[in-house]
């Protein structure tokens, strides 16, 4: 992470806030911007924890293909090996996902949990070591932005995709295994995901709607 990646992140937050505030602060973008902000604070609270604990939730990462490991792919996002590691996330994840909630909470939720599933089952299918930290739903989200706009045939979400494409494109190579230290498995899965995510947004909508009712009928 050099300070050009940084002032490209703050940049990026600084353009899609003065489009949200342009269009007008309405109720709901600021319940969009609050439950964003809660998400992320909740990932630097965990993994500021864990890393005063000097890492003694670890073990809670994605252990590839052990019982424990499954569980890990619930607790990995919030876990990360150090703070260079939990703050180039964070500093990624903020205006990416803010770019996808401006689509719609539900549309956030959905891509979201769906590339940490589907990322974090393929990390623990055909990952070789431990993997902690929220960089598979990072690439998740980049993966989603930058097809969402051919899936979708939107002309916004093409200009979008431009803009995420110019400023995050390079990053792409994170799919490429050139240390053992970094989960190039978990960065290429979640970015599988997350074009998986933009290709069948409509039907994993679907799904989450009959999953609702269902549990309507339980209650």
């Amino acid at each position: 992470m050099t300070i050009g990646d940084a002032i490209i992140s703050i940049f990026l937050i600084v353009m899609c806030l003065s489009m949200a505030i342009a269009s007008g602060i309405t109720p709901e973008l600021l319940s969009k911007f609050r439950l964003l902000c809660d998400f992320t604070v909740c990932v630097f609270l965990a993994g500021a924890i864990n890393l005063l604990c000097g890492g003694a939730f670890n073990f809670l990462g994605i252990t590839p293909r052990t019982t424990q490991g499954l569980f890990g792919i619930l607790f990995s996002p919030f876990l990360h090996g150090n703070w260079p590691h939990l703050l180039v996330n964070l500093i990624f994840l903020f205006p990416l996902g803010w770019l996808i909630i401006l689509g719609g909470t539900e549309q956030f939720l959905i891509v979201t949990i769906f590339t940490a599933l589907f990322g974090g089952l393929g990390v623990w299918l055909l990952g070789k070591n431990r993997t902690i930290g929220i960089s598979g739903v990072v690439f998740g989200y980049l993966g989603f932005l930058l097809t969402r706009g051919y899936f979708a045939r939107d002309s916004i979400y093409f200009g979008i995709s431009a803009i995420v494409g110019g400023l995050y494109g390079r990053y792409i190579q994170g799919i490429l295994p050139r240390s053992a230290r970094i989960s190039w498995e978990g960065h290429l899965l979640g970015l599988i995901g997350g074009v998986l995510a933009a290709r069948y947004l409509v039907e994993l909508k679907e799904m989450v709607t009959v999953i609702e009712q269902f549990l309507r009928l339980l209650s």
